[in-house]
């Protein structure tokens, strides 16, 4: 038990008892595997949405596909590059901090717009790879602010995002709220 104690303070006691019950493969088996180049950080839970960031949605290397000679893609080229860890956050509520790049707006809010994890100011030079932006919608709009970050919460598509027959994304949020200030 004192070594429980060492290795997880005030908790120790709680998984000394859960392991002698229940013994400890079962406790374990909790833990979540990070096999390597995995980021070890688990998200963490904000108002029920899970907390992502750019650090872990654009922590793994993606080439989209050329376009086919019919003008389509590889949709399964596609696939095969996005990690499972990251397909299972398709369909949760999660909340995503950045800066907006905005694409359409509707009566001077944005409706469509970039989230990505770098500012578009002056002197950024960072071209960002298609795991590095959300295509966010937000139905009744926002106002713009593209020099400070913006939390968005809503659910998360994860998968190949096409517009006009091209490949444009990865990422698709539909947004439930937006909180206009850095908060995460």
């Amino acid at each position: 038990m004192n070594s429980f104690r060492r290795l997880f303070g005030s908790y120790g006691r709680i998984l000394w008892r859960f392991e002698s019950l229940f013994g400890a493969v079962c406790l374990w088996s909790l833990v979540p595997v990070v096999t390597a180049g995995e980021s070890s950080a688990f998200p963490q839970l904000i108002d029920g949405h899970l907390k992502l960031g750019f650090d872990l949605l654009a922590s793994f290397p993606i080439t989209p596909p050329p376009r086919k000679a019919d003008s389509t893609y590889d949709l399964a080229a596609i696939d095969a590059q996005i990690p499972e860890r990251v397909k299972r956050w398709h369909g949760r509520k999660t909340a995503v901090t950045g800066y907006m790049l905005p694409l359409k707006s509707e009566r001077g809010l944005v409706t469509e717009l970039l989230l990505t994890q770098f500012t578009i100011a002056k002197g950024n030079t960072n071209e960002p790879t298609i795991n590095e932006w959300i295509i966010v919608k937000v139905p009744g709009g926002v106002r713009a602010q593209t020099l400070l970050p913006i939390s968005f919460f809503g659910v998360l598509k994860v998968g190949p995002v096409f517009e006009n027959g091209y490949l444009v994304a990865i990422y698709e949020f539909a947004v439930d709220r937006v909180v206009p200030e850095y908060l995460l």
